[in-house]
């Protein structure tokens, strides 16, 4: 959880005499509160995967989102609101039909058993790639995630649904290997690809080529 004042970085537009004293407000609301924010945010890679291809099945279902390849569980970090920590995302593929028909990716970051019913939420844990056409290019690809905040670099998970995804995992409170229980939210990075048929002939779609997912240090 998160320990910093504020919950997040604060930026400051204030400049500083070097030899003037540093005052009791500023080491606590803006030195101490960022520590503990960027200490907070691990910065682990939760995914880091290439050099191989993940695609949808022939011959595919056009115009739905198929799923390809999921990657996890991985513990979300959450801020005391009950928020998730921002994760960083670049996604890549490739389209292997010549331009017979057009694609795109989409990676939901959530429990996997739910990721099926989520995948057409229009939400910033939901990230879209561009829509591949006559590219068969392995690329990394631009995109935006699916809410209101349309990020082309982050995805964010809200406490209404992390709540929602608390799992108690067993684990060792000490050396001596007392057993308790851990309160975790643990996600799985879930990619779709989805199709747009321009004939009939079918093609093996859009398919994952990379995927990099990691704890975003920022506020």
């Amino acid at each position: 959880m998160s320990t910093s004042v504020h919950q997040g970085r604060l930026l400051t537009g204030r400049t500083w005499d070097a030899q003037a004293a540093v005052d009791a407000s500023f080491v606590r609301d803006v030195v101490q509160n960022n520590l503990c924010h960027f200490a907070d945010e691990f910065a682990q890679v939760r995914v880091c995967f290439g050099n191989a291809t993940f695609a949808p099945e022939t011959p595919i279902e056009y115009d739905v989102w198929k799923p390809i390849a999921s990657f996890g569980p991985f513990p979300l970090a959450l801020r005391q609101s009950g928020d998730g920590y921002n994760l960083r995302i670049r996604v890549a593929g490739v389209n292997g039909d010549n331009g017979t028909a057009s694609g795109k990716l989409r990676v939901v970051v959530c429990p996997a058993a739910e990721a099926d019913g989520l995948v057409n939420i229009e939400e910033d844990f939901v990230f879209e790639t561009q829509t591949l056409t006559t590219t068969i290019t392995k690329t990394w690809l631009t995109g935006t995630s699916q809410g209101t905040a349309a990020s082309t670099t982050l995805v964010t998970i809200p406490g209404s649904l992390a709540a929602g995804w608390l799992t108690t995992t067993g684990t060792l409170d000490d050396i001596a290997g007392n057993a308790v229980g851990v309160e975790q939210c643990l996600v799985y990075a879930n990619v779709y690809s989805y199709a747009t048929a321009s004939d009939d002939t079918d093609t093996p779609g859009i398919s994952l080529v990379g995927l990099y997912l990691a704890e975003y240090i920022g506020a």
